[in-house]
């Protein structure tokens, strides 16, 4: 459907038509995984301010790759999947970027998609180039942002549980 998708719009484009769909490939890669699935880029950002040297860790290695929408050193690095603080915002980001998104291309203030850019682009990047249009790229930071606010609260939780973990630890080697 998303490949169906941005070539109906390539070719309503090529008629001197406008494009018509708003779902495609690059709107499911650039704005509602953005950084992988669970919108994770800002999270890897957030990882980089820790407290736990654990999680800075995994953010050095995993931010790299997010920037290119691979997550799966956060993913399995924190880890996110059986983890009950980090599972719910991992949830919530996309749904808050697809409607943002949906809102956002609807109303006309960003181009729909009509080139599909590689999955791997960095989504700013990435989004411009599939839309043609610099309010695309604004629109990822402010999707960023407002995904780094929804994992804030849920990264502090868990950095606290590992800071206190990562203590112990320490006084158990000190005392023995």
């Amino acid at each position: 459907l998303e490949s169906m998708n941005i070539a109906e719009n390539a070719s309503l484009i090529a008629q001197g038509l406008e494009a018509t769909r708003v779902y495609t490939q690059p709107f499911w890669a650039f704005y509602v995984a953005l950084g992988g699935g669970g919108a994770t880029l800002g999270l890897a950002f957030l990882t980089l301010r820790a407290r736990s040297k654990q999680i800075r860790d995994v953010g050095k290695v995993a931010l790299i790759p997010s920037l290119f929408n691979i997550n799966e050193p956060l993913i399995f690095g924190l880890p996110i999947f059986l983890n009950p603080i980090l599972i719910i915002p991992f949830m919530i980001a996309p749904m808050v970027n697809v409607v943002l998104g949906w809102l956002a291309t609807s109303a006309g203030l960003v181009n729909m998609a009509t080139i599909a850019a590689p999955w791997t682009s960095p989504a700013p990047l990435g989004a411009m180039l599939s839309t043609m249009d610099f309010k695309a790229l604004l629109l990822v930071i402010v999707m960023l942002l407002i995904n780094m606010v929804i994992y804030y609260p849920f990264l502090k939780m868990y950095d606290n549980s590992k800071v206190k973990e990562e203590n112990e630890v320490e006084a158990q080697i000190e005392s023995a």
